[in-house]
């Protein structure tokens, strides 16, 4: 069996096992509204909160997201270069 449909099976079995996993904690919960929607808004959760490393140096987090803009930067051409 070559190694991408090996990772399809794969792919498709985890995604069964989720569907399944969620169909009974569901169907456990239906009863208790309480509960029920405190699953559902755990499966909706959103965490695109935007965090930053810990840093006790503020002015080091800054230097640290200035060096990474101006890396991005130049691996674009001037276009002034044309």
């Amino acid at each position: 069996m070559r190694i991408p449909q090996v990772l399809n099976q794969t792919a498709r079995a985890m995604n069964r096992a989720k569907t399944e996993y969620y169909r009974h904690l569901i169907h456990d919960n239906i009863l208790d509204q309480k509960k029920l929607f405190k699953v559902v808004k755990s499966l909706f959760k959103n965490e695109s909160e935007l965090s930053f490393p810990k840093y006790f140096d503020n002015s080091e987090l800054a230097n640290k997201i200035r060096d990474k803009d101006v890396d991005e930067v130049q691996m674009f051409p001037s276009q002034s270069q044309e």
